[in-house]
């Protein structure tokens, strides 16, 4: 059977039976649903996700960059409540700030969709990026967060959805802070 057209909203392929009847399969056209178009899509990272033409309510989607799944809710990509963790992964210091090497190294983790930084950065000018995160460990929308530092009490970090963080002022090591990535 031939596709006649495809749904301008989904991309399912549409079979008209008003016309002569087919007596073939168009392979192309069902393989390339099936593996485009069930019910969920894969693609390289959020941005290929954002622009595949037939989003809809319900899709699921995986971004290959970050090992995040997302399902669409009809406006936007929502990230999943993942089940997997993320070991702590360093960071490194932006360009005028120092990781504090002895014993408390900036790093972040994830852990079922909340992410976590421990470790120290100091030495930069108050609300400059003192590192980026890696995509996974980015919120999907731009934070405040409080840090206590047991050397200055608290400083209040802000974390971009491109991974940027840019503290009020430096930390040590025993701060540990999170935030969600959903």
């Amino acid at each position: 059977m031939a596709v006649n057209s495809n749904d301008p909203t989904t991309g399912r392929p549409i079979f008209v039976d008003t016309d002569a009847p087919d007596i073939k399969v168009d392979p192309t056209q069902a393989a390339l649903y099936a593996a485009d178009v069930g019910n969920r899509i894969i693609r390289a990272n959020l941005a290929a996700l954002n622009s595949y033409a037939y989003k809809r309510k319900g899709l699921a989607g995986f971004a290959l960059d970050t090992g995040v799944s997302y399902v669409h809710d009809g406006s936007g990509w929502v990230p999943l409540n993942t089940t997997w963790d993320i070991p702590w992964t360093n960071l490194t210091a932006a360009t005028g700030w120092t990781a504090n090497t002895g014993g408390g190294a900036p790093q972040v983790s994830l852990q079922g969709g909340v992410a976590w930084f421990r470790g120290g950065l100091f030495g930069g000018p108050a609300n400059t990026t003192a590192t980026t995160l890696p995509a996974w460990a980015a919120p999907t929308r731009t934070s405040r967060v409080r840090a206590n530092d047991t050397a200055s009490g608290f400083v209040y970090v802000r974390l971009f959805t491109n991974g940027v963080m840019q503290p009020s002022g430096g930390f040590h090591s025993e701060t540990l802070f999170s935030w969600s990535v959903r």
